[in-house]
């Protein structure tokens, strides 16, 4: 699972039982705690060291809001008890919207 955020920009990517942030000169590997589905909404929460993060993947599409690209999933992003911020997601296994299959 990809998701990213503009303004501010992230990108958080959840692999195995790791969620992998980056931001504009940060990157940071964190552990899944949890992962829940209620709905049609799956709950990631992860954390390090440094604090925590919950992202929540929505089974709605998207559409982002810089670039126009249409995402299937749509996202929302909270770091270390920060506002959360929305976004847009994919299946890791897709590529960027906008580029080749």
């Amino acid at each position: 699972m990809i998701a990213s955020t503009n303004e501010p920009f992230w990108q958080a990517s959840v692999i195995g039982n790791a969620l992998l942030l980056r931001g504009i000169g940060s990157e940071r590997s964190l552990a899944v705690t949890a992962s829940d589905i209620a709905g049609d909404t799956r709950t990631i929460r992860a954390s390090d060291p440094n604090g925590k993060v919950e992202l929540q993947v929505i089974a709605a599409p998207c559409q982002d809001t810089m670039a126009g690209a249409k995402f299937p999933l749509s996202a929302v992003l909270a770091i270390d008890g920060g506002a959360p911020v929305n976004g847009c997601a994919r299946p890791a296994s897709m590529p960027p919207p906008g580029e080749p299959k």
